[in-house]
């Protein structure tokens, strides 16, 4: 070091000869926009996935409305919906007499 000129920068020894060239550093440096650029395409990737599924929605929506197959899949739905009901009730009115037999009994 003695020999050659130069100076400390960033605690390293640069000669002069090595002045030109870009200082060595422990870590790159991020740009500052970085963690804003990086918010805005998370963002932008959000607003895409959520277009993407309204227009799934709506597509699907059309299908049923428009299509055999989608009036066969609402009819099979509302008949099994039906017959769910229909085993509700079942099951509460037979509770029920199970309740009130009970009380009789008391």
């Amino acid at each position: 070091m003695a020999d050659t000129t130069g100076h400390f920068r960033n605690g390293r020894w640069v000669e002069e000869t090595d002045a030109e060239e870009e200082p060595v550093l422990s870590h790159d440096p991020a740009p500052e926009n970085t963690a804003g650029d990086d918010m805005e395409i998370r963002i932008q990737a959000a607003k895409e996935s959520v277009s993407h599924a309204l227009q799934d929605v709506l597509d699907i929506s059309r299908d049923i409305i428009t299509t055999k197959e989608g009036h066969k899949h609402v009819e099979k739905t509302i008949e099994k919906t039906g017959s769910l009901f229909e085993k509700l009730i079942s099951d509460v009115v037979s509770y029920t007499e199970k309740t009130l037999s009970k009380k009789k009994k008391e």
